[in-house]
């Protein structure tokens, strides 16, 4: 079974609510080992996304919390997410996976084109 690769807006996701049931389920002390291992991240690159939430006001680093922004923003997202779900539309937050057998006509749906050059000289 291939497994779509997780886009940076899933891992955030992930980092986001794995701190809010941790803040419940500890009685307010998150431990970043167990976020990490429940987001499923390396300690260096869940520092790099811990400091890139913060940098947006979604997560407070000292103590490690999910701001008020980060609550709405992971309730927006969620929304999202059910929404194209219910559409049969898939997971908007996942990357494709080149394994999972992409045809043509899907992948060259996702690479954009430039729009057609306009003619220099106009006919009456």
């Amino acid at each position: 079974m291939v497994v779509a690769r997780r886009g940076r807006l899933q891992i955030w996701l992930d980092i986001l609510s794995a701190v809010q049931t941790e803040r419940v389920h500890s009685g307010g002390r998150v431990r970043p080992t167990r976020i990490q291992s429940a987001a499923n991240v390396p300690h260096d690159r869940f520092w790099a996304y811990a400091t890139e939430l913060q940098a947006r006001g979604l997560l407070q680093c000292d103590p490690l919390h999910v701001t008020p922004e980060g609550d709405l923003f992971l309730q927006e997202a969620h929304r999202f997410q059910e929404f194209f779900l219910r559409f049969g539309i898939g997971d908007p937050f996942s990357t494709p996976s080149l394994d999972e057998g992409l045809d043509d006509r899907r992948l060259s749906s996702r690479i954009q084109r430039p729009p057609p050059a306009l003619p220099t000289r106009f006919h009456s």
